[in-house]
C-alpha cells in the first residue's frame, strides 16, 4: 500500500473519529438537557392547547346557537 493510500485512510479515520466524538458529546450533554426542558414544558403546553381548543368549541357553539334562532337559516 502506498503512502498516499495510508495517508488517505488515516485522514478518513480521523474525520470519522472527530465526527463521532462531536455526535456523542452533543447527544450526552445537549440533547439530554433539551429533553429535560421539553419534559418540564410539555404539561403547560398541553394545558394551553386544551384551553385554546375549548375556547374554539365554545365560540362555535355560541355561533351555532345564534344562527339556529334565525328563521332564514332554517328555511335555507
Amino acid at each position: 500500500m502506498s503512502l498516499r493510500w495510508k495517508l488517505l485512510l488515516f485522514v478518513a479515520a480521523s474525520a470519522i473519529a472527530v465526527i463521532g466524538a462531536v455526535y456523542a458529546t452533543s447527544e450526552l450533554i445537549f440533547m439530554r438537557r433539551f429533553q429535560n426542558i421539553e419534559n418540564l414544558n410539555a404539561p403547560q403546553q398541553a394545558k394551553a392547547a386544551a384551553t385554546d381548543l375549548n375556547n374554539i368549541v365554545l365560540s362555535m357553539n355560541t355561533l351555532n346557537h345564534n344562527l339556529a334562532n334565525r328563521a332564514d337559516t332554517y328555511n335555507y
